[in-house]
């Protein structure tokens, strides 16, 4: 329908845009000032002098910064479409570049990080772009669905299968972590592809799951007796505790990476996880998979492929040396978790 010619043109979308981007730029802020708080704490020569998390002020203002940010981008989503605001979701990457190095004297090099940082936007972008609108949370469930439904559709086998092998690797990261703890390892490659692994699919877990608790949570309200069809219905009590413990976990899982990881390593693995699989989820969840095309299908397995293989890419090849958590050295010394690439590619001296 062609507006009225008197009409004003709507730039609102600038307003959800521009929320939605300071909010994952508030996201990099918090992540790396519990990373500080804690590389401080670490510095300490004494283990007497050194304060827990609890009494880190630094650690409750990031943990409180990384919360918050959520709710802001969130404000986002009624100015403009979760379509044009997904890929600004990438600015996380360059945020996290800035205060990394402001912040924690993490330094970056064009190459190889600002070269796997690119592929990693970019296979997010393409794999956002490429799939189906209510996959990439594009449309409102609440619109296409009854809360009967999505309760289905939490038993469907597809999903099923997937939240198996979500766990599995879950699991798998927390054992392996437990084991390079224990080994001393918690430099080495493995352990900061773990660490960042954990928290990211516990984080696309969640946004899997939120996507349609508050859909159920309506749909229970409305048609089961209002505020008690919500109190006894099990499904809402099993999606909220769900949705308590895993977020809770997530923080910890921030917290306990951050500790042994560069900012620099760490947040790319933990943000570009955890969107690779809220777009998983949403594709088995809604059995969205059924409606790609070849195009699509093939551009959505490269962006994939493209995001995970640069995700790995980006911890490998900046692994040739001993990573430091003291925060003078790391200045003065060669990048953490060092580069096997020439100085003349360092961005930040």
């Amino acid at each position: 329908m062609l507006s009225h010619p008197n009409s004003e043109p709507n730039y609102g979308w600038i307003i959800g845009v521009l929320v939605f981007i300071a909010g994952n730029i508030i996201n990099g802020l918090g992540t790396n000032l519990q990373r500080y708080s804690m590389m401080t704490e670490n510095a300490k020569e004494d283990d007497e002098e050194q304060k827990p998390c609890y009494k880190q002020p630094y650690m409750f203002l990031g943990v409180g910064l990384f919360v918050g940010s959520g709710l802001i981008m969130g404000a986002a989503l009624p100015f403009a479409p979760q379509t044009l605001l997904a890929p600004c979701g990438t600015s996380i990457f360059i945020a996290n570049v800035v205060f990394a190095y402001y912040i924690n004297g993490e330094r970056f090099f064009w190459v190889p990080d600002g070269v796997c940082i690119a592929f990693i936007m970019a296979g997010i972008v393409l794999c956002l772009l490429s799939a189906p609108e209510r996959a990439a949370g594009q449309t409102s469930v609440a619109e296409l669905y009854t809360a009967e439904q999505l309760l289905d559709m939490y038993r469907s086998t597809t999903f099923i299968v997937f939240c198996t092998f979500l766990g599995v690797i879950v699991i798998t990261c927390f054992v392996m972590k437990i084991y390079l703890k224990r080994l001393r390892q918690q430099s080495s490659v493995l352990f900061c592809i773990v660490a960042g692994l954990l928290p990211g699919v516990i984080g696309g877990f969640i946004q899997t799951i939120t996507k349609t608790m508050w859909a159920v949570m309506g749909g229970q309200y409305e048609h089961h007796g209002g505020l008690m069809g919500i109190v006894t219905s099990p499904a809402c009590w099993a999606l909220a505790l769900s949705l308590l413990f895993a977020f809770t976990y997530q923080l910890y899982s921030i917290a306990d990476g951050l500790n042994s990881c560069p900012a620099s390593i760490f947040v790319p693995m933990q943000a570009g996880t955890e969107v690779l699989t809220a777009v998983l989820g949403g594709l088995f969840y809604f059995q969205d998979y059924k409606m790609f095309n070849i195009v699509q299908g093939f551009l959505f397995t490269l962006g994939m492929m493209t995001a995970i293989s640069s995700l790995v890419s980006l911890v490998v090849l900046r692994d040739d040396g001993e990573p430091t958590n003291d925060l003078e050295s790391a200045t003065e010394a060669k990048p953490l978790l060092g580069s096997k690439w020439p100085k003349w590619s360092k961005c930040c001296n």
